[in-house]
């Protein structure tokens, strides 16, 4: 369990370092192509903290992962 955390600790920061960079500058063309607004900056803010997102949902991915092996293995949830 220890193992399978610690891989997915490090694939959450190998996305977040590659995926951040690269939405951040499809954020800083939006904001040039685009028109001020609200609803632009939200869809920017979004689009700049995309590897962010992705890491949150790879965290959650593996927590779920690691508790069905855990109720397989012991016999919990039945």
């Amino acid at each position: 369990m220890i193992k399978e955390l610690i891989i997915g600790l490090v694939y959450v920061v190998l996305i977040t370092v590659v995926a951040y960079p690269i939405s951040s500058q499809f954020a800083d063309i939006m904001v040039l192509l685009m028109t001020p607004g609200v609803l632009t900056s939200i869809l920017v803010n979004v689009v700049r903290y995309f590897g962010f997102f992705i890491g949150l949902g790879t965290i959650n991915w593996i927590y779920k992962g690691l508790n069905l092996q855990r109720q397989q293995v012991y016999g919990e949830g039945y």
